[in-house]
């Protein structure tokens, strides 16, 4: 699948902060955060400059002054022993950077069904999981609040951001997330806009095919993906176009009818017109 190859990590800073975009002047959102000298790091981090602010967002509600989070992309299926790393990450921090534990929170953002890790959960630590806003599932028995995020579950409106980190989106998603290149944010959203289209590539190549106006769109937002995506579109019409022009030129040698060519083959007419001097 194309999604096993896709480095989604980079895309998660630009997509919370997206989705949390309001709230950026009291959040400090951070990626990728070493938590000592060694190649331990938060997927990202989180981190209220008020404590008592208010986030609307379920995803925030378990938020505390310093926040977690783990990220699970679309080819990753969470297991125990990925849980496990985010929960002694929250204890890493809180160690390292003087933090009292219960000024912490962790959540973990999945794409895949975590049905069997919160079974697990329970049947092996004995911690009971409650289900909260649809998506969200929140594991009790920590020291600090812990909630299991089926991103795909959230509701369109105001997580479209983080629900779009994913292979398999439709046309309007597609469309969406290339105006979303173009436009002014307070972040720079390349990343984020650049791993969608690679993610779905196929469905990108299919909609340059049929459309200029999407190709200088695309132009316009610069995606580093582009040139591979349009090259394979251009590549793959001329050779369809070359394959109807030879299926041409032999309808053509057992006396078809231009427009019947025409309407067998997809050809413009002035082009199965123009064949007939060359057979």
């Amino acid at each position: 699948m194309d999604d096993d190859r896709i480095a989604w990590h980079p895309a998660l800073l630009p997509a919370l902060q997206l989705t949390f975009e309001e709230y950026l002047d009291v959040l400090d959102i951070q990626a990728e955060q070493p938590l000592n000298r060694e190649p331990l790091r938060i997927d990202a981090l989180i981190i209220k400059k008020e404590r008592d602010t208010v986030i609307t967002n379920p995803i925030a509600r378990i938020w505390r002054r310093v926040n977690v989070v783990e990220y699970k992309s679309p080819s990753v299926t969470v297991t125990a022993e990925e849980f496990y790393k985010g929960v002694v990450y929250v204890f890493l921090y809180a160690s390292l950077h003087k933090t009292a534990i219960t000024e912490m929170s962790l959540s973990v953002l999945v794409t895949k069904e975590s049905g069997a890790l919160r079974q697990y959960i329970r049947e092996e630590w004995k911690y009971e999981g409650r289900e909260g806003e649809e998506g969200i599932y929140y594991i009790e028995g920590f020291p600090f609040p812990v909630q299991i995020v089926e991103v795909p579950k959230l509701s369109a409106d105001p997580n479209r951001f983080l629900r779009s980190l994913n292979s398999g989106l439709d046309e309007e998603t597609m469309r969406w997330a290339i105006r979303l290149g173009a436009g002014e944010h307070r972040m720079d959203v390349s990343a984020y806009v650049d791993v969608i289209a690679r993610a779905n590539k196929r469905l990108l190549k299919e909609m340059l095919m049929r459309s200029a106006v999407l190709e200088e769109l695309i132009e316009e937002v610069g995606l580093a993906a582009r040139w591979e995506a349009r090259g394979e579109a251009r590549g793959e019409a001329r050779g369809e176009e070359r394959r109807s022009i030879e299926i041409a030129q032999n309808l053509i040698k057992k006396g078809w009818d231009s427009r019947e060519i025409a309407e067998t083959t997809g050809l413009d007419l002035s082009t199965v017109e123009s064949l007939y001097g060359s057979v």
